[in-house]
């Protein structure tokens, strides 16, 4: 995967140079992957380290625990953690 940079960076790096400015500008930008997971609710979530009761949810990409009361399921589609889309199958 490539590294990612903000175009605005690029040039105040070039600074004055006409020619690098313009190739930079002509670039395309780079979409950041998307991680997807899904919500692990109970009681499979107590497979989890750290989840222990059946209000707890758990994010399957960074297994991060969450308690329902947090609302994550139903405020997020995203984890507020690592960032994944959870809001899907």
């Amino acid at each position: 995967m490539s590294d990612l940079i903000r175009r605005e960076d690029a040039m105040d790096a070039v600074n004055d140079c006409g020619i690098c400015i313009q190739k930079i500008m002509d670039l395309p930008s780079a979409e950041p992957e998307r991680k997807t997971g899904k919500w692990i609710e109970y009681p499979e979530c107590l497979r989890y380290e750290g989840a222990y009761a059946d209000d707890q949810i758990v994010c399957s990409e960074c297994h991060h625990v969450f308690s329902i009361l947090d609302n994550c399921t139903e405020e997020f589609d995203f984890c507020p953690h690592c960032g994944s889309y959870n809001g899907g199958e």
